[in-house]
This record gives C-alpha cells, structure tokens and sequence, in this order.
C-alpha cells in the first residue's frame, strides 16, 4: 500500500490540479497555493508552503495582489520583476529534529531565458486565514508527511506580509534546482524561512522540492514554471505528463553537488 499510495498520489494530485483553469484567477492562483511535508527517517523535516500569483486582480503597487499596499517597492528592491506574468514564491517551516541546510525547487534549465528573478523577500511570509506559517498553521490542510509528500493544493485567502523572526536565506540557481540555503547556522529546529522564489512569465507545473539537512534529505511535489501562458487547454495533459517525467526521477534527490 505504500508503494502505491507513493505512486499514485502525486498522479491523483496533478492530474486534479491540472484541470483548474488556472489563468481566470485573480492574485493567488487556486489549485497553486498549498503546502507539502517532506519528511525523512533519521529526522529531517519540513513543510513547504508555496504559492503561485498571477497579475489578474493586480492594483497599483501590489502588481500581484499580495494583500499588501506598495509591496511592488519591496519586490523590485529585493530584484523580482513586477512586470513578470507570475510570481512563485516558498516558504520552508522545519518541523523535524535536525536543521534544514538547504530547501530546493526543481528547475528545467531549458526554461532559464524566463527566470526574470530569483531572490529572497528578508522579512516577508505567508500569511492566510490561521495566522502566519509555522510548525502548526500551513497553507491549507496540511499535506501528510513522507518521502515523496503530495502538495495539498487548498490553500485560500493568501498574502504576504511583513513578520518578525524569520531567517532569510541565500537563493542561488543550480544546474536543476532553485536553492535556498540557510547556510551553516542552518534553519533550526521550529524555524520559518522567510518566503523566497522568483518571477516568470510561464505558468505552473508541478514539480519537486527537497529539504536537505546535509546528511539525508526528503522530497515532495511543489509548483514550478513551466507552461508557456495562456496555454491554460494544455494544462491537463501537460500535468500528466509532468507525473510521468517526475516518477522517472523521484528516486533522484535534488542534492547537488
């Protein structure tokens, strides 16, 4: 059973994800806002709470339409792009009990020429309906934990705002992986990352992300980049498709060296 719950899970999510219209939404994309839970024997853990926003509902100063008036100032200081058609963004919480070194986002290097920015927003997290993120409050229902965690994808009522205690990380991009690394001090135990991501002008795809702890890590399916917009028709088979892509590599850890 937990073969086929591994297998058949993050299907069952993508293929549900895949056939919400995504580009008819406002601020944050349903179906793109949601939360997944890595988690790993020897003690390393993590939900991931990401969220994809588009620019339909997008005001004067919150191009996005993250809840916050003049945000577009913090963005473009902290080098997104507030003229991008998406903003992706990830917020790492470590529930385990050892500390994250470094929390990745898989990224087709094919796609580079539409990472318009990849950057860390100091100070800003998630922000819904129970409060800002932390080891009891996610982005919807939180995901079940495992190694390879779905993404629960019924988040509501999403902002960004600005919190105190939060640890910023280094964002970098690897061969095939977006890294937040939180560095030797490392994000402690119970710590919440501040949220970190970039913009893009292709839509979502799900894709995998990892919570590392330097010696082992865990995986768990995320938004990604990846559909030219509006190609909101292919959708589905695109989501399909991304499963069988992502199963052929889902014994592949997105450590790199």
């Amino acid at each position: 059973m937990r073969i086929l719950n591994r297998l058949f899970g993050p299907l069952l999510v993508i293929a549900g994800l895949a056939v919400v219209p995504a580009w008819a939404r406002a601020d944050f994309i349903v179906g793109w806002a949601g939360n997944t839970h890595p988690v790993h024997p020897t003690g390393t853990a993590g939900f991931v709470d990401a969220a994809v926003f588009d620019r339909a509902n997008g005001v004067s100063g919150d191009s996005f339409n993250l809840g916050a008036a003049g945000i577009d100032t913090v963005l473009s200081a902290h080098g997104f792009n507030i003229s991008s058609q998406f903003l992706y963004l990830y917020q790492t919480v470590n529930t385990g009990n050892v500390g994250i070194s470094l929390n990745t986002v898989r990224w087709n290097p094919a796609f580079d020429t539409t990472l318009a920015t990849l950057s860390a927003l100091a100070g800003f997290g998630f922000h819904d309906a129970g409060g800002n993120m932390s080891t009891s409050n996610t982005l919807g229902t939180p995901a079940p934990g495992g190694d390879i965690s779905i993404f629960n994808g019924d988040g509501s009522a999403v902002t960004v705002t600005a919190q105190s205690g939060l640890q910023t990380p280094t964002v970098a991009k690897g061969p095939t992986s977006l890294k937040a690394d939180y560095g030797t001090a490392e994000l402690p135990i119970s710590g919440v990352g501040s949220v970190w991501g970039y913009t893009s002008d292709l839509g979502p795809i799900m894709g995998l992300t990892g919570i590392i702890d330097n010696g082992s890590s865990a995986d768990g399916f995320a938004p990604m980049a990846g559909v030219p917009e509006p190609a909101s028709a292919l959708l589905a088979v695109l989501g399909v498709s991304a499963f069988g892509l992502l199963a052929r590599f889902r014994r592949r850890r997105v450590v790199e060296a």
